[in-house]
């Protein structure tokens, strides 16, 4: 907290806490999961805004696997490095 005021958290790890049995929790609705991966899809679509965008064509997605999936079925002609270009 800055001033009173809570700032806007810059990653998607900032809004998971691991607990000292394995489990994951969501900061923001409490939300808990026993697996990573599961915690990150849940705080990348329900409370993380910022979102993912195609460096290649601008279209925005939720996640960064919808933006890998996007760039590997629409930009597929130009190959592997637009798919690293577009994900980093």
């Amino acid at each position: 907290m800055i001033g009173g005021h809570r700032q806007h958290p810059s990653t998607v790890e900032e809004l998971i806490i691991k607990d000292r049995w394995g489990n994951f929790t969501c900061m923001v609705c409490k939300m808990e999961c026993v697996k990573h991966h599961d915690m990150v899809r849940h705080v990348e679509t329900r409370h993380f805004s910022p979102g993912y965008g195609c460096s290649l064509c601008g279209k925005s997605f939720k996640t960064k696997r919808y933006l890998r999936s996007h760039v590997n079925t629409a930009h597929k002609a130009t190959g592997a490095a637009a798919t690293a270009a577009a994900t980093s």
